[in-house]
């Protein structure tokens, strides 16, 4: 039953909840352990350096991250971390997110390629 147990995803999802606050979204990570899936969707107070801020809290066991209609968020800053950051993403959903052109998602996939990273799905739309 343990191993069982460890194989389920660990969910943080604040998608739907527009009003969300950095300190919504660090109380949720701060009760949880080993978070592989993080969906912000639509949340529009979140900021890149909330993201940043997070990062310790995340951890490095992030497969799924979704920050659909997140329009507070840059994609020149989120770009460079994903590049680096959450080595074990394989699926990064932007859709909606303006700020996030054709180059931005190029270089994220390329860095990834170079640093032998996780093969990334990036969804747009």
């Amino acid at each position: 039953m343990e191993t069982l147990a460890e194989d389920l995803p660990v969910i943080v999802d604040f998608s739907g909840c527009p009003d969300a606050t950095c300190e919504d979204m660090f109380h949720a990570l701060r009760a949880q352990d080993k978070i592989t899936v993080l969906r912000l969707d639509g949340c529009k107070n979140i900021t890149c350096e909330d993201v940043r801020r997070a990062l310790p809290l995340i951890g490095g066991q992030l497969e799924e991250l979704s920050i659909a209609h997140c329009t507070n968020l840059s994609g020149d800053e989120l770009s460079e971390l994903f590049c680096s950051e959450f080595p074990l993403l394989q699926t990064l959903n932007v859709s909606g997110c303006e700020q996030f052109s054709p180059g931005h998602l190029a270089k994220i996939v390329f860095f990834r390629n170079m640093k032998n990273l996780s093969q990334i799905r990036i969804m747009t739309g």
